[in-house]
């Protein structure tokens, strides 16, 4: 199926029958794997052109979330009751990093009954190792929690039979919330239940769920950092002060302010390689094609991590970044050797 095919057949359902997919199934249609800001016009532009959009949004969510492609009315009313609107933007720092960003946030949660037993909710926390669970009479109503803590206190209080009786106030938190201004209350309580606009339960994020977010950023921000580090040292090696100058192109004034690597942009040190009058001196010691290859692809993934795009990293460019820092310190070593 075409992509005219595809949207043309998604625009045509009614509400009942929409097409429902997974984020990184919509990207596909593209012939994408990730959210970059040229993918999300492009998306966002087609999907529009068909009177579609998705909900939830596609942005910003987990990338194995389901979405469904909804139809707006002639009116231009949504056709669904929980569409949330959502401003489209091409510039990723314009978009806030949100709760539903987390795998967790959108992956459901076990439940109990407030009229169940406070035996079967400490089995279900043990088969699952939670420390809580959420207690609901429906999908849409979390009427609290029960957990450890609550059932130790409970039993100084007396019988313990129902969840009923060990009963704690559930701290909630959207799924578009703000993710940042988030970790307070998630710190403090260990914990959210997250609800979509319809007051839906679609997940919990817990401090563990941030402790393994920063993990997973963490170790190529680190790798990041080395990388530009290195290649700045080499700058120094390899060009002049008025070379370094001339490749900021943008303020007389900062032209004057820099004077080493380590006043350039990413952008900058790009540019500083692209000329074939620079390598001159450096053809003996790297290939230039390759090399501005392995830099760009440093860029992207530098670029992804400061921009907290949602999607998981590359581990592609990952270890490209990680061969290209060695690769440096061998330039290092020799250009130390050359000299």
């Amino acid at each position: 199926m075409t992509l005219d095919e595809f949207l043309t057949d998604a625009a045509s359902r009614s509400a009942d029958n929409a097409v429902t997919l997974t984020i990184r199934d919509l990207l596909g249609r593209w012939g994408a794997k990730r959210r970059d800001p040229d993918t999300v016009q492009s998306i966002s532009s087609d999907l529009a052109a068909y009177g579609l959009q998705t909900s939830p949004s596609f942005e910003v969510s987990w990338i194995d979330t389901e979405v469904i492609l909804i139809a707006h009315t002639a009116s231009g009313v949504p056709s669904t009751d929980d569409w949330e609107p959502r401003p489209t933007s091409t510039d990723t720092e314009d978009v806030s990093l949100t709760v539903s960003s987390l795998q967790s946030a959108t992956a459901g949660v076990t439940r109990v009954r407030p009229d169940e037993s406070v035996i079967k909710a400490r089995s279900l926390m043990h088969r699952h190792d939670f420390s809580q669970l959420p207690v609901m009479k429906s999908e849409r109503a979390l009427v609290g929690v029960i957990s450890w803590e609550s059932i130790a206190k409970g039993r100084l209080d007396g019988d313990v039979d129902t969840v009923s009786s060990v009963l704690a106030p559930a701290a909630t938190v959207a799924l578009t919330a703000d993710l940042l201004a988030s970790i307070p209350r998630i710190i403090e309580s260990g914990y959210v239940f997250v609800e979509d606009n319809t007051k839906r339960v679609t997940g919990i994020v817990t401090t563990s769920d941030l402790s393994q977010q920063f993990e997973l950023l963490a170790g190529p921000f680190l790798l990041i950092g080395e990388t530009e580090r290195r290649l700045r040292r080499l700058i120094d090696r390899w060009f002049s002060v008025d070379t370094i100058k001339n490749a900021v192109h943008d303020s007389p004034e900062r032209r004057k302010q820099v004077v080493n690597a380590s006043g350039l942009t990413i952008g900058e040190m790009m540019k500083l390689f692209e000329p074939e009058s620079h390598w001159k001196t450096l053809s003996s010691l790297a290939d230039r094609k390759t090399f501005l290859q392995a830099l760009d692809e440093m860029r992207r993934l530098r670029n992804d991590i400061m921009h907290f795009n949602p999607d998981p990293l590359d581990q592609t460019a990952i270890t490209g970044t990680r061969q290209f820092a060695k690769w440096l310190e061998y330039l290092d070593s020799a250009a130390v050797a050359k000299e």
